[in-house]
């Protein structure tokens, strides 16, 4: 064991304490504003340890694929794209379930999550075939369209909890393109809630001719652009990628990654995701970002209005990654002070 994890495993022994008091002074307060600050008080304990045990994980992975380098492995000569999926792996490996569902459950749940969008996302009298992509504000065929879970279903079902997020309910799902599924899955990309505005009513010169001006004039009540939720691109060589080639623009080329980076969501129902969900998937991917060294990590921010919700604490969000940071601090000034030894 390193001394690293070791100092790691003694913090998560003294948060499990602080948590366990914590509990302890909830359950024995008495209704009111003392129970309030109490319960206020174990979240944020909770998300501490959350934060902590998070770390340890991350520094077991490092310490493994430097046991490996000394060794004289293979994976020396693999390329830097191979290196940064590796990387992403530990990092999501970390919110993994102590027992990890089987694939007949994943598949279940895929299903679920699809006909939970296919029936909230989309109206009844939709192209025959085809489904909404909320990123490209239009319909796609029905194969080429995926339903994605913002916060992942095997993320850590207490930070769900305290988010009071329902990870398998369509506050928690979105639709888009498979590729750009794929992206906003591996943090390339991101949808930040950016103010208090969630959305206002429009319609495109594209709805009108496919449409037709009667059934545009029908659904100019549900058709709008979720203005208060953008698309930011943090991977550098995503922007350069073609979407697919049949997805064209207005002047018929093919659609690149670059052509939506800073568009806003678009949807033709009146239900929407929920923003916090974005937002803790928006912290996850900034910080994920930052460690592999994209810029537009460093220069995107998740504003205090994107956890503006009733059911939302932000504190949870605070003390989680507040801590998670000052952790890997620690932790890249203990190697540095090695280096000197």
């Amino acid at each position: 064991m390193s001394g690293e994890e070791a100092k790691l495993k003694l913090k998560i022994e003294q948060a499990e304490a602080a948590v366990a008091r914590a509990q302890k002074d909830y359950e024995e307060a008495e209704p009111g504003s003392s129970k309030d600050s109490c319960l206020q008080l174990l979240l944020a304990e909770k998300a501490s340890l959350l934060a902590k045990e998070k770390a340890l994980e991350q520094v077991r992975e490092k310490d493994l694929l430097q046991q490996r380098a000394a060794a004289g492995s293979s994976e020396n000569m693999v390329d830097m794209r191979q290196q940064l999926v590796r990387i992403e792996a530990a990092t999501l490996n970390t919110f993994h379930h102590m027992f990890a569902p089987s694939i007949s459950d994943l598949s279940q749940r895929s299903k679920l999550a699809k006909r939970i969008c296919t029936t909230t996302y989309n109206v009844d009298d939709r192209p025959a075939g085809q489904l909404w992509c909320m990123v490209l504000g239009r319909y796609l065929q029905d194969d080429m369209v995926k339903a994605s879970h913002i916060y992942k279903r095997d993320w850590p079902a207490q930070i769900a909890a305290l988010l009071k997020l329902g990870v398998d309910t369509a506050a928690n799902l979105f639709s888009a393109q498979k590729k750009i599924e794929s992206a906003f899955d591996k943090f390339r990309l991101i949808i930040v809630p950016n103010n208090l505005s969630d959305y206002t009513v429009s319609l495109s010169l594209l709805d009108l001719f496919a449409w037709g001006v009667r059934r545009c004039h029908h659904s100019a009540k549900s058709h709008n652009w979720f203005c208060g939720v953008q698309l930011h691109i943090l991977d550098p060589s995503l922007g350069s990628e073609m979407i697919n080639n049949t997805i064209l623009n207005a002047s018929g080329a093919a659609v690149k990654f670059a052509d939506i980076d800073g568009t806003a969501l678009q949807f033709v129902t009146e239900t929407r995701p929920a923003k916090r969900a974005f937002a803790w998937h928006a912290e996850e991917a900034l910080h994920f970002g930052k460690a592999v060294g994209w810029p537009a990590a460093s220069l995107l921010t998740v504003p205090p209005s994107a956890w503006s919700s009733e059911t939302c604490d932000s504190s949870i969000r605070d003390r989680y990654f507040h801590d998670l940071l000052e952790l890997q601090a620690a932790s890249v000034s203990d190697q540095d002070e090695g280096l000197h030894d």
